[in-house]
């Protein structure tokens, strides 16, 4: 799902939060510093990590919005990191803005066009946006039999914005390896996909299907299993392998995700 940080003016508070609302309604997150800002916070520091773990920038454009520091900080922020930026005139300005860079192909007038039809063509921008990431995100195996576990594992691959299959049966496990048709940016496994297997069988048998059809993937090994046997010591170090053992926390995982595609 899109998350979506709302840059505006303090005068524009009442109009940020109604579109804020709006655009909740359809099912996207939306990041507001009146209502994600805990009290006591850097603020400074809070909206730089709000934009960090955000996907798009609607700025409301306003007379007051173009004379704000923190809207054009927010905006230049949200352009280092690449943000598509979607700007919405709630009240009347001159274009180009061009403090902001702000350009009269950009935006969506709403003094013209009236909330209801803005909120639509932002919302339809939005899943236009979504659907285009979806297509160029990348795309994780994650393979492992508890719920528990691979629940876990799937929503921190998706706040890292993977696409995730997931399997939990060696059988499934081994026929997904072989399918040439999907392509697989990462692999996670689990050494144990049963309770009978005591030693791991499971694993390192994949290990061997994984070095035949997906060679050069990196896989992240996460196992309660003790990681001595000579086949998985020597994969990780004859391939893009690391090791994590259970239990871990989420960003641990997230740090040696970020280490395996070299990030």
């Amino acid at each position: 799902m899109l998350k979506c940080f709302i840059s505006y003016s303090s005068k524009d508070r009442v109009t940020a939060e109604l579109i804020s609302h709006r655009i909740q309604q359809s099912h996207y997150d939306t990041w507001l510093d009146v209502d994600s800002i805990r009290g006591g916070s850097d603020w400074e520091s809070a909206i730089h990590s709000a934009i960090e773990n955000t996907d798009v920038t609607i700025v409301l454009v306003s007379p007051d919005a173009v004379e704000s520091e923190w809207v054009a900080k927010e905006i230049e922020e949200s352009r280092k990191l690449a943000h598509t930026i979607l700007p919405l005139i709630v009240r009347s300005v001159d274009l180009p803005i061009k403090n902001l860079n702000i350009n009269d192909k950009q935006v969506i007038d709403l003094t013209k066009i009236g909330t209801e039809v803005a909120l639509r063509s932002i919302v339809e921008t939005l899943a236009q946006i979504e659907q285009s990431s979806l297509e160029t995100r990348l795309k994780a195996l994650i393979i492992e039999d508890s719920s528990v576990q691979h629940t876990v594992i799937q929503q921190v691959l998706e706040t890292m914005s993977f696409r995730c299959t997931v399997v939990d049966n060696a059988s499934d496990a081994v026929a997904t390896i072989q399918n040439n048709n999907e392509h697989y940016d990462l692999i996670t496994l689990d050494m144990q996909l049963d309770m009978t297997d005591k030693d791991g069988q499971h694993g390192r048998s994949l290990l061997y299907q994984i070095r035949l059809f997906r060679y050069g993937i990196p896989v992240i090994i996460i196992s309660s299993l003790s990681f001595s046997a000579t086949e998985v010591r020597d994969f990780v170090k004859n391939n893009r392998a690391d090791l994590i053992e259970k239990p871990f926390s989420p960003n641990k995982l997230v740090e040696t995700v970020k280490q395996a595609l070299g990030r």
